[in-house]
């Protein structure tokens, strides 16, 4: 198995997941995978089954996610573990936001499986998948769904943010139509960067990378402030020449300086600072449409 197209895929296997497509997630799986969910005891075996169980669900929320970062290790020749690190925001029907950092762990490995002219070959499948973040344990067992068998699946997904637990991150963010960017960083990790979590960007390395000031971090961009700026458009500002910042995190506004929540205080040209003084004050998030 190549291990760098493994760790794209997983990559884009979740991202996909997060956007509703699931066919991608369900193709990677062999048939007597075992899934590890984010609640208490619920841990499905088998595709089929689990095609079942998100099929059965009522309904699916919507999701935004980024600040993926991977790290994984070979176990031999025909094993790989990958783990993946990320936000992602849950959007419910009621206008209520839930953030979680989640870890997400797959274990893939080689299956021999007969292709269209019958000859048996090697093909990458996942057979075990572990989320780690623990949401919760009250859903209450009636609002599970039948297992074959007799037994009952829990839900996939909470039907309301009463069911789902913010963890210390938390937020604030609700109405809110985020913007997703694609950064490449060091030692070959790509990011995903999501405008929610996003307090400022500087640029750095006479300006040919970035440092990207998020909630959960600091992370290093080979790409450079104006890669970001065309890419989260109207989501951030710039307010110097070094700086692009997130109203949504602007403390406090002076002559001539902006004071960011995480206590970061950043210089704003003389010469602009009316002009992005006027821009900050009738700044609008974009709402879901």
């Amino acid at each position: 198995m190549k291990r760098q197209e493994l760790i794209q895929r997983s990559i884009y296997i979740i991202t996909e997941y997060y956007k509703n497509n699931l066919e991608p997630f369900f193709e990677c799986l062999a048939e007597d995978v075992l899934w590890f969910g984010p609640r208490k005891e619920q841990v499905l075996r088998g595709r089929e089954t689990m095609i079942r169980a998100w099929a059965s669900a009522e309904q699916r929320p919507t999701f935004s996610m980024g600040n993926i970062t991977e790290c994984n290790v070979s176990t031999g020749t025909n094993n790989l573990e990958v783990m993946l690190e990320y936000d992602v925001h849950t959007f419910f029907p009621n206008g209520k936001v839930d953030r979680h950092h989640q870890r997400l762990h797959m274990s893939w490995g080689c299956r021999r499986e007969e292709n269209a002219e019958g000859v048996r070959e090697p093909v990458p499948r996942v057979y075990m998948i572990h989320i780690s973040n623990i949401i919760g344990d009250e859903i209450p067992a009636k609002e599970s769904i039948s297992r074959k068998g007799g037994s009952t699946l829990p839900k996939v997904y909470a039907d309301s943010a009463s069911e789902s637990h913010i963890d210390a991150a938390g937020t604030g963010y609700s109405g809110l139509s985020f913007r997703s960017v694609i950064g490449k960083g060091e030692n070959i990790v790509t990011y995903f960067f999501n405008s929610a979590t996003i307090l400022w960007i500087e640029s750095t390395d006479n300006g040919r990378h970035s440092l990207i000031h998020a909630l959960d971090g600091t992370y290093k961009s080979m790409e450079p402030l104006r890669y970001y700026e065309t890419g989260f458009s109207n989501a951030l500002l710039r307010a110097h020449a070094s700086y692009l910042v997130n109203p949504l995190y602007v403390r406090s506004l002076k002559r001539f300086e902006i004071t960011m929540t995480d206590g970061a205080v950043l210089p704003v040209p003389e010469k602009k600072y009316t002009a992005f003084r006027d821009r900050l004050l009738s700044w609008k998030p974009e709402h879901i449409k």
